[in-house]
């Protein structure tokens, strides 16, 4: 099982040390959800990103869950893999957000 996923950079994200979340505009990515949300594993279909931290580190997080708003798609939440938790074991308590500006 190889990880495909898109690769995202940290400095794209704003993080809110109150609640441990990556947020980030959709528009910031261009091109529409295609530009954050991809296949993660060739194997699976799982969906979501690579994150790419200031060190480097990789911390690959799947879609969890979609906020609605009167009909309409407002955001996308994200979660670590279980495989970034045991290589980045400080990653367990973050959460990834993008909004669909």
């Amino acid at each position: 099982m190889a990880i495909i996923a898109t690769k995202l950079n940290a400095r794209y994200f704003d993080f809110n040390p109150n609640t441990f979340t990556f947020v980030a505009e959709a528009s910031d990515f261009g091109r529409g959800t295609s530009a954050f949300f991809s296949q993660v594993y060739d194997d699976a279909c799982d969906a979501g990103f690579t994150l790419i931290g200031k060190t480097g580190a990789e911390v690959t997080f799947i879609h969890s869950s979609t906020d609605m708003s009167g009909g309409d798609i407002a955001g996308w939440r994200f979660t670590p893999t279980s495989d970034s938790i045991r290589r980045v074991p400080a990653c367990a308590k973050v959460s990834a957000l993008i909004i669909n500006d």
